[in-house]
């Protein structure tokens, strides 16, 4: 695919590539959202550790996550 073939697929037609200097997403991040998607992981790795369904490989690593985060202090 030459440099410029996407200019001409029909699926980018109408798009317009950012001025110089412009953010791709000038509001941002919404405010919070990285604190709920955390909280459902950890959530996911909980249920898991405690699944008597999962492997014992897979609850061992869940833990480990686990644990490895509340040491880095990133488990609020």
């Amino acid at each position: 695919m030459a440099k410029r073939d996407w200019k001409r697929n029909p699926r980018y037609r109408g798009l317009r590539p950012w001025k110089k200097g412009q953010s791709g997403n000038p509001k941002g991040r919404p405010p919070g959202s990285r604190k709920v998607s955390g909280e459902l992981a950890m959530d996911k790795l909980v249920q898991i550790m405690r699944s008597k369904r999962a492997s014992a490989d897979a609850q061992v690593k869940a833990a480990k996550i686990i644990l490895d985060l509340a040491m880095l202090g990133l488990d609020d």
